[in-house]
């Protein structure tokens, strides 16, 4: 069913955070990166050369919010039109710079929507609970939902203090593979050679603000693409999948004259 409101596809949007400020950036790089001299930009090229969406844990004030003993990568479903408005009014959450794939072919990847909220109570696991593990934030085995699903967990809260961020339309993705052999790097692989199947996406959108990063972008894959560069363990790019990247800037389909609601709507098009 088509909804104007539903969209076929998740959305990630980066950051400058410590996950994707690695061995690449030197240290004037990621001091420039956090005082927010074009960070999220950056952050987004690393990606694209890495060939990998790093997990990580959601910090908010130094205070992990992925619970379990899992990191995770975050998506939102909101569709484009929505995303953007997301941008403008709440833009300490959101940068504009992101990565999107195909729903159906993450969730056969992995990814899953979050859980608003729990049936039981939400407390947190303390020493003498089974599910308790030091260093983690783990919700007790009184829960109701286990180790492995908890990374889905969003707390939230519709009483005097609330904690509703069901607006996001939040889904997460947490390696279910352990692939890697690497314990310290997890995360997507959607551009390795080789990758398990479920890592070989039929199309994937990459988001900007301007037509001067778009190009920048598409110079950066083919510079990948040619000189058969390699990923952050190592492996060679997937000439494959690179090929199937596409670069949206913001500038080329927010025109006054025009409205795109959805990607799919620029998909009709052939602009993606």
């Amino acid at each position: 069913m088509e909804r104007y409101d539903n969209t076929h596809w998740l959305t990630h949007f980066v950051h400058p955070s410590k996950e994707h400020l690695a061995s690449d950036f030197s240290l004037e790089e990621i001091r420039s990166i956090m005082n927010g001299k074009g960070g999220s930009f950056e952050v987004l090229k690393k990606i694209l050369r890495d060939g990998l969406l790093l997990c990580g844990w959601s910090l908010r004030n130094n205070k992990r919010t992925i619970y379990g003993p899992r990191p995770a990568i975050c998506f939102t479903e909101m569709p484009l039109a929505a995303l953007y408005e997301y941008v403008e009014t709440r833009g300490n959450f959101a940068s504009g710079y992101g990565i999107a794939f195909l729903k159906a072919e993450l969730f056969e990847a992995g990814a899953r929507p979050v859980i608003y909220g729990l049936t039981y109570k939400s407390e947190e696991a303390k020493i003498g609970d089974e599910f308790y593990l030091e260093g983690f934030r783990n919700l007790s085995s009184d829960s109701g939902l286990s180790q492995n699903e908890q990374y889905r967990y969003v707390a939230t809260s519709f009483k005097k203090k609330q904690i509703d961020w069901t607006h996001e339309r939040e889904w997460r993705w947490a390696d279910n593979l352990m692939w890697l052999e690497d314990d310290n790097i997890q995360g997507l692989p959607f551009c390795f050679s080789p990758a398990p199947p479920q890592y070989n996406f039929s199309k994937i959108v990459v988001l900007v603000k301007k037509i001067s990063e778009k190009n920048e972008l598409l110079a950066l894959t083919s510079s990948l693409s040619e000189s058969k560069s390699v990923t952050i363990i190592g492996t060679d790019h997937s000439q494959k999948q690179l090929q199937k990247i596409k670069i949206l800037a913001a500038d080329e389909w927010r025109a006054k004259d025009k409205i795109y609601t959805k990607l799919e709507d620029l998909e009709s098009l052939g602009r993606i």
